[in-house]
């Protein structure tokens, strides 16, 4: 009795599921902090990211639970806008 917790819960609301390819926007609005939504925004504007600002986002995204799957999905959808699947998988290789 306690070890109960018996506070407020701050895990995933109703009808909320884990952070994945198609949700990314949707959480970026509302459980992003600052920082990593202003990332998130200037991907959906430019579609790309520099070196460092892919390399920060995606460790924020796999801290936040997404899978490579999912991310490698979500990357390609936006930088598949200014580039090829071909290049994409190019560069994501090397």
């Amino acid at each position: 009795m306690n070890k109960q917790y018996t506070g407020r819960e701050f895990g995933a609301k109703e009808g909320e599921g884990d952070l994945n390819a198609g949700n990314v926007d949707e959480h970026a609005k509302r459980d992003m902090p600052l920082c990593m939504r202003q990332l998130h925004k200037g991907l959906k504007v430019d579609h790309k990211l520099k070196h460092w600002g892919r390399l920060q986002y995606g460790l924020f995204l796999k801290g936040a639970g997404m899978t490579m799957e999912d991310q490698l999905v979500f990357m390609q959808t936006e930088f598949g806008r200014i580039m090829s699947a071909d290049d994409f998988r190019k560069v994501s290789l090397d």
